[in-house]
């Protein structure tokens, strides 16, 4: 049991542990992004990487790319049609429209490795899911793979297909930059053109969806003309 794994993989790379995936069999204090509360049942799986990117570190932020194709990777690979799933930037996975993972990446510091480290943590509702008032009043319904009908795999025999995939993107992104991994996400997210709103920390936008720039950045069509948003919490808007 853990308070969570991304905060176990930090309290490692303190005293310089090198890369490590961890799985939580329970976890008791769970986050998202910006301070929220990641919710999840004992048999849900939650997992974190810690590892040492070897790119520079303003350029850490586009392994959320590698982590959220991964991860829908890994959800195909338990047999969940492509169909049905969905990657809405910037770190969440959809199925039917509703939330079903999500990945924080988080940054931590150490003076006993060359590289600084990175903590990757992953979320996947494998068997529950948070009810609607547990969640920010505008926040995306929730679902899990058991309530939606698909057969699901136990948390350590999803992990094995998670590290591969991840370690498969990876190498894609090493090798071959963001260029790859944009197409890829593009794929695998809602269409161009799809009504969003796009919240920040000190404002709202509407707008539709353009694409994402070669930096990693949201493009979001307004009526005033193309705003580029690099950190957000995006809502669909309509169909």
């Amino acid at each position: 049991m853990l308070d969570s794994t991304n905060c176990e993989a930090k309290r490692l790379s303190a005293v310089g542990q090198s890369e490590i995936w961890l799985l939580a069999l329970k976890q008791t204090n769970g986050r998202g992004r910006r301070g929220k509360k990641w919710l999840s049942g004992d048999k849900d799986f939650t997992a974190s990487l810690l590892t040492y990117p070897t790119i520079n570190e303003e350029h850490f932020s586009l392994i959320s790319y590698v982590a959220g194709i991964a991860l829908y990777e890994a959800v195909v690979k338990i047999g969940v049609s492509k169909n049905d799933l969905t990657l809405k930037w910037p770190n969440d996975l959809l199925l039917n429209r509703k939330k079903i993972g999500g990945i924080l990446l988080e940054r931590a510091h150490t003076t006993l490795n060359k590289n600084q480290p990175l903590v990757v943590g992953f979320g996947l509702n494998l068997v529950s899911f948070p009810n609607q008032n547990q969640l920010d009043k505008d926040a995306l319904q929730a679902e899990s793979l058991k309530n939606s009908g698909f057969g699901i795999s136990e948390p350590s025999v999803f992990l094995r297909i998670l590290m591969r995939s991840y370690n498969k993107w990876n190498n894609i992104f090493n090798h071959g930059g963001f260029l790859g991994l944009r197409e890829a996400f593009l794929e695998r997210s809602f269409s161009i053109g799809q009504k969003i709103k796009v919240k920040t920390i000190n404002n709202a936008s509407y707008g539709s969806f353009f694409g994402i720039t070669k930096n990693g950045s949201l493009m979001l069509q307004t009526p005033n003309g193309i705003e580029f948003i690099t950190a957000g919490d995006v809502l669909l808007v309509g169909n």
